[in-house]
């Protein structure tokens, strides 16, 4: 969290809802800690792999790029 607030790139945070390997809860407070230009993308259903979840993962990225 410390090394995140102190960053100014900007930062696309992405997460599974179901993962089971890291908490949702981390991407949300290293989202919060970071005061850059920042975007928050929770893939629902998705694990910590987003393998199933491809399609979305391209458009949240696709979307973040072009608001840069």
């Amino acid at each position: 969290l410390k090394a995140v607030s102190k960053s100014k790139l900007p930062t696309l945070f992405i997460h599974g809802d179901s993962d089971d390997l890291l908490p949702s809860q981390m991407s949300l407070n290293l989202h919060a800690a970071l005061n850059a230009e920042k975007e928050l993308c929770i893939i629902e259903g998705s694990d910590h792999a987003y393998n199933c979840y491809r399609d979305e993962f391209k458009v949240a990225l696709k979307n973040f790029l072009n608001n840069l």
